[in-house]
């Protein structure tokens, strides 16, 4: 529901306005539902039990930047065009 609410407020609101200049005010209404949102996530109790194996899986869990989840992706799947060998040849080397 809440990806649906946003989705609303992007395609139903101009992204500039009548001056040319950027909507603050669509970015400002969809950052404030998506932090409302969140408020309200962390506020609310949880109908299962708190899990500490799960948890500090997602603690201690390495956290992949750009690079890593390309070459992990590559790894996956082979690069196909040109501009994919060329990223994986410039990931792998770095």
């Amino acid at each position: 529901i809440v990806l649906q609410d946003v989705y609303y407020i992007k395609t139903h609101s101009k992204d500039y306005t009548s001056a040319g200049g950027i909507n603050l005010k669509k970015y400002y209404m969809m950052a404030k539902f998506v932090s409302e949102e969140f408020v309200r996530c962390k506020a609310s109790k949880c109908s299962f039990d708190r899990n500490d194996v799960i948890i500090n899986y997602i603690i201690t869990s390495p956290i992949f930047n750009e690079d890593s989840l390309m070459l992990a992706s590559f790894e996956c799947e082979q690069a196909e065009t040109p501009n994919e060998r060329n990223k994986l040849l410039v990931i792998q080397y770095l």
